[in-house]
């Protein structure tokens, strides 16, 4: 283990425990965590400005200029006024509506950042329509989010076989006998995707905590009805501007602009045309979670950088001996992305796997089907820590949870969903056919 390893490691104790203890603010920990890495030669500090340019970044920064326009209007109270009615009056009817709207954004190539700052106004509207603080609900919607995509086949979901069978090829298997259908994704994840959501929806929602732990920093619907109505055409405005900027999200793939380019303009038009005046735009910005995403990337860089990740993968792979049991393989093939995708990105954590995981099938012998779907199912469970995935931080920022609120709601589901996956999948696509 070189220095720089060793580094890194005591940098991300650090880090872990400072989320843990909360002594300093979340955001600060996080920064200290990359002043660190930078001052250690762990993390080259070009590569750390980066960060702050990083376009999930500014999705988050602008979309939340776009959502808190959006909130400004009087949409939130009429769409949750219309559901409430539809669901005759459900609080779970109502929650399960918003979920069925995230799984049908999800798989329209829409990252997890964008569907949450776009949809999460409508659950603090739903909330205190019902009574409730939006604490009990934003971190089991979050969950949600973060799962749902690569679910059904349509949008960018209906191509991923077509990826998935490219890294095959690469490595050597010859698609003949081993290839994914469009179908094959949908079969796996369809079941643990509607059991996250029931989950989400009973469990998920009792060991919320009833008021948050930590201030909040998101939308907050009581304050907008304070204020009074917006002119007619300040209201058209931030109804056009908003689903504007949904449909050219949806459609990025096709039209080639970025994600990033669309948020942007989308928040000007909100300040231009006067829905949000520059106080409330900047009143709006979430600084909390973009300084622990900014944080937690730099610390998942530095894992890969200095080649931690990849020690820390090939040591777990050589772990697995000569077993042929297709049930303990495939659990070592979940258990290490689920754990590695906790603490960094989940591109991060599969592209690190992903040629050791096929180089490992190929030398046992066996189809790369199976172990190929632990290793993305398992990166798709991303939600315990704010490291693992961008959508974490805003959700623990808008509902005011700590670490500790996290992982109580998290990770009974979490444990529950991987033994599902890990029993799940082996038996869809067996390793010695």
């Amino acid at each position: 283990m070189t220095t720089d390893q060793i580094i890194c490691l005591l940098c991300f104790a650090f880090l872990t425990v400072g989320y843990i203890w909360r002594k300093l603010p979340m955001g600060v920990t996080a920064l200290t965590t990359m002043a660190l890495l930078i001052v250690t030669g762990c993390l080259e500090p070009k590569e750390a400005l980066g960060l702050f340019s990083n376009s999930n970044v500014i999705v988050m920064v602008f979309m939340f200029i776009v959502a808190t326009g959006l909130s400004r209007t009087q949409v939130t109270n009429k769409l949750s006024s219309l559901v409430y009615k539809i669901s005759g009056g459900s609080f779970t009817v109502c929650f399960l509506g918003y979920m069925i709207v995230v799984l049908l954004l999800a798989q329209t190539g829409m990252s997890g950042i964008a569907v949450f700052t776009i949809t999460y106004p409508f659950i603090v509207s739903m909330c205190e329509k019902f009574g409730y603080s939006p604490s009990r609900a934003i971190f089991p919607f979050a969950m949600v989010v973060v799962t749902a995509g690569s679910v059904l086949p349509f949008g960018r979901s209906a191509i991923t076989y077509v990826q998935d069978n490219g890294y095959l090829e690469a490595y050597g298997f010859d698609l003949s006998q081993y290839a994914f259908g469009m179908l094959d994704r949908m079969k796996v994840k369809l079941i643990p995707v509607i059991l996250i959501a029931a989950y989400s929806l009973t469990v998920g929602f009792r060991l919320a905590p009833k008021q948050p732990v930590l201030s909040t920093n998101g939308v907050k619907a009581k304050e907008k009805k304070e204020k009074p109505p917006l002119p007619k055409f300040k209201e058209a405005c931030g109804y056009i501007i908003f689903f504007g900027v949904l449909i050219a999200l949806m459609t990025a793939q096709k039209t080639g602009f970025q994600p990033w380019v669309i948020a942007f303009v989308g928040a000007v038009l909100i300040l231009v045309t006067g829905v949000l005046n520059k106080d409330e735009a900047i009143a709006c910005l979430p600084f909390k979670p973009m300084t622990m995403y900014i944080g937690a990337f730099a610390m998942g860089n530095a894992l890969v950088s200095t080649g931690t990740g990849d020690l820390i993968g090939t040591l777990m792979v050589k772990a697995l001996g000569g077993t042929t049991n297709q049930y303990i393989i495939c659990a070592f093939f979940f258990i290490v992305p689920f754990l590695m995708t906790q603490f960094m990105s989940n591109s991060s954590a599969l592209n690190i796997l992903r040629p050791l995981v096929l180089m490992a099938c190929a030398s046992m012998g066996c189809s790369p089907l199976g172990p190929y779907l632990c290793i993305a199912m398992a990166t798709s469970l991303g939600f315990l820590t704010p490291m693992a995935n961008v959508t974490i931080p805003v959700a623990m920022s808008a509902g005011g949870y700590d670490q500790k609120a996290i992982l109580k709601m998290g990770l009974p589901l979490a444990l529950g969903i991987s033994a599902f996956f890990i029993f799940w999948i082996p038996f869809l696509f067996p390793l010695w056919p």
